[in-house]
């Protein structure tokens, strides 16, 4: 992986174990997040500098979930996007584009109403998704209420109500088939709300 002035490998030895090596090329302090399974950590990398982080053994649910390839997703929000000039890029594809180092943000302060819908291309058994701020570890929800449909017509609720504490907003789900997903804000804040990357998980083999 590769983020603006950052560049991050990982990969797994023979015994079993995953290696993270993290450079951070920047001259300013970089926060980060990495999740693998159920378990997740965060680390914030001074200036300049390089670290490698080793895990052993199986996490706990690694061997349960499989990610979902991104291939032919795609994305709506509103906002669709900023309207300051100076991130009308974060548009809303880019949560779902594979690549966390984009991101969709809404270029404002957090309002109830505002959303962010992610269509798989098709029906997947998913049984986890998770809504991942990337670097803007401050911009997850203070508030939302998820609903997923097959159709986009017809909603069912998967989280009546539920605050974001952190860099992952992780929603469980009952691996009945769904092809649209959408978080909705239900909270004000002052920070904006941003999404770098989705993932979705299944049972089973990757798909």
């Amino acid at each position: 992986m590769e983020r603006a002035g950052s560049w991050d490998v990982a990969f797994r030895n023979p015994d079993g174990s995953t290696v993270l090596v993290a450079h951070n090329e920047n001259d300013n302090p970089s926060t980060f997040g990495v999740r693998e399974g159920d378990q997740a950590f965060s680390y914030t990398l001074p200036g300049g500098a390089l670290a490698t982080f080793t895990w052993r053994g199986t996490v706990p649910g690694s061997d349960a979930l499989r990610q979902v390839s991104p291939q032919g997703w795609t994305a709506t929000a509103n906002p669709p996007g900023p309207a300051d000039p100076c991130c009308t890029g974060d548009v809303a594809a880019n949560a779902a584009d594979g690549d966390a180092s984009t991101r969709y943000s809404t270029g404002a302060s957090q309002t109830p109403g505002q959303y962010l819908q992610v269509d798989f291309y098709r029906a997947i058994p998913a049984r986890q998704v998770v809504f991942d701020t990337g670097v803007s570890t401050g911009d997850y929800p203070r508030g939302y209420t998820v609903t997923t449909s097959t159709d986009g017509v017809t909603w069912s609720t998967a989280v009546a109500s539920a605050a974001g504490t952190g860099q992952f907003t992780t929603v469980p789900l009952t691996g009945a088939p769904v092809r649209y997903v959408r978080i909705t804000l239900t909270a004000s804040s002052g920070s904006w709300f941003s999404v770098a990357d989705v993932r979705a998980y299944t049972s089973g083999q990757a798909r």
